[in-house]
């Protein structure tokens, strides 16, 4: 066991204090940095009257209705390809992606929340 160990004094000189010597703490923004990039939901005003969110579940329930026309189908898909897309490109969970669909044309759209 003592053979794995390997000394970081000299890799990692922060990290060993020896007397007199200051040791580097690492430093964090303030909880008013954090109120910034993420602001609590309540202070989150709807960003439009005319969308409302809709389930992924249930459009993606849309596409087994036979009724259902050619254009919504291709919509509901390509929403849910720009939804997937849009986590994978930025690493971003589930949870942030929101499908509004427009009230009046029915349109659904893809928001980062």
């Amino acid at each position: 066991m003592r053979d794995q160990l390997i000394p970081i004094d000299a890799a990692y000189p922060v990290l060993v204090a020896e007397r007199g010597e200051a040791v580097v703490k690492a430093t964090y923004p303030d909880a008013e940095f954090w109120m910034q990039v993420f602001p609590p939901m309540s202070d989150v005003q709807p960003k439009a009257e005319n969308f409302r969110a809709v389930c992924p579940w249930a459009i993606a329930g849309e596409l087994n209705d036979g009724s259902i026309s050619f254009d919504r189908r291709k919509n509901i898909l390509d929403s849910l390809k720009t939804g997937l897309r849009t986590m994978r490109q930025y690493g971003l969970p589930a949870c942030r992606i929101r499908f509004m669909e427009h009230r009046a044309s029915r349109m659904i759209s893809v928001w980062v929340d």
